[in-house]
């Protein structure tokens, strides 16, 4: 295919091509070979972040062992006998509900997490969809189209055969990227 720039092939090649005969275990792209880099495919994007799902078991679990913790403080505290120091009595009360407090203030904050993960969940969904349906298939099309792209040494632009349009490497995506829908 001859370059829409200079009407010349002798100096044109794929891309692709271009980057598989790159030395072997280059690590970077920079030094090793600086056209490479402003060829280089484009990034995958990474897919969005999930909410955490709170756990029912362990929100169930923690519910349920702070209930107990409070009745058993309830019955030491009403059921001590009367040859017990005062002292004692008062400190295995006090620890008594420190431990239900305790408990129940844990159970409290798994509560608070589970509405702020459930809050946040509609709109990690929504950010997954937007990834899954826009970003993604974008993305694909950008590599494919970027697969089929060829550069001119000669010229140092980048086109699509058969077509006129060609830019330097730096726009390359102007070729590869389908317009964003509105």
């Amino acid at each position: 295919m001859a370059c829409p720039n200079c009407n010349q092939n002798d100096q044109v090649q794929k891309i692709e091509t271009l980057m598989e005969k790159l030395p072997s275990g280059a690590v970077n792209l920079h030094q090793s070979n600086p056209l490479a880099h402003r060829l280089r495919p484009p990034y995958r994007p990474d897919p969005p972040p999930t909410a955490q799902a709170m756990q029912l078991p362990s929100l169930v679990e923690w519910f349920i062992t702070s209930l107990i913790a409070l009745v058993i403080a309830l019955i030491v505290t009403f059921t001590i006998g009367s040859g017990w120091e005062g002292a004692a009595r008062i400190g295995l009360c006090l620890g008594a509900y420190l431990v239900s407090t305790i408990l129940v203030s844990l159970t409290v904050m798994r509560v608070i997490q589970a509405i702020v993960v459930t809050q946040r969940e509609p709109e990690a969904r929504k950010m997954r969809q937007q990834y899954e349906e826009v970003t993604y298939p974008r993305w694909e099309q950008a590599l494919k189209n970027w697969n089929e792209l060829e550069y001119c040494h000669r010229c140092g632009v980048v086109f699509m055969p058969g077509k006129s349009e060609y830019v330097e490497p730096e726009r390359m995506a102007e070729l590869i990227y389908p317009p964003a829908e509105n």
